[in-house]
C-alpha cells in the first residue's frame, strides 16, 4: 500500500469507529422512541450511522485499489523525526497543563511540533504561538465560561 492508501484505510477506520461509537452511546445514554415518535437518540444515531457508512466507503475505497495495484511491497518510510517530537509534544502539553495552565502548555505544544518539520519557519511558530493561546482564551474561557486556568505558577 502506498502512503495515500494507508492513510485513507487508516482515516476510513477511524472515522467508522467514531460513527459505530457514536451510535453505541446515542443507544445508551437517550431513548430512542420509535419511528413514528422520534426520541432524542434518534438523531445522533442516525449521524452516527451515516458518518461509519462514510468510513465505510473510504476504507472499501482505498482496499479496492489496493486490489487493483500491482506495485511492488515496500517498506512504508516512517520519518521518526516527527514520531518523537510529536509524541514529546502531545506529552508536553499533558504534563504541563494542570500545573502550568493552558497558554504554556499551548507553547509547548506549538514549539515541540514545529521541531518536527524540517522545512518549518520560525515566524510561523512564533505567529502560531502568540495567535493559538489568544484563540483558546477567547472561545474555552470567554466564549464558553469552561473554569480552566490560563497561566498557573506552582513555584
Amino acid at each position: 500500500m502506498n502512503r495515500q492508501e494507508t492513510r485513507d484505510a487508516f482515516g476510513g477506520a477511524l472515522i467508522m469507529l467514531f460513527g459505530a461509537g457514536m451510535v453505541i452511546w446515542a443507544y445508551q445514554t437517550l431513548p430512542m422512541g420509535s419511528p413514528r415518535r422520534m426520541g432524542p437518540g434518534m438523531f445522533p444515531a442516525g449521524v452516527g450511522v451515516l458518518i461509519a457508512l462514510t468510513g465505510l466507503g473510504i476504507l472499501g475505497q482505498s482496499l479496492w485499489q489496493r486490489a487493483r495495484q500491482v506495485a511492488v511491497d515496500t517498506k512504508p518510510d516512517v520519518n521518526l523525526r516527527a514520531l518523537i517530537f510529536i509524541s514529546a509534544a502531545l506529552l508536553a502539553f499533558g504534563l504541563m497543563v494542570g500545573p502550568f495552565g493552558m497558554i504554556p502548555a499551548i507553547i509547548a505544544l506549538v514549539c515541540l511540533c514545529a521541531l518536527s518539520d524540517r522545512d518549518g519557519s520560525p515566524a510561523a511558530t512564533l505567529v502560531l504561538c502568540l495567535t493559538l493561546p489568544v484563540a483558546v482564551y477567547l472561545i474555552f474561557k470567554l466564549g464558553l465560561g469552561l473554569p480552566m486556568a490560563m497561566i498557573r505558577w506552582p513555584f
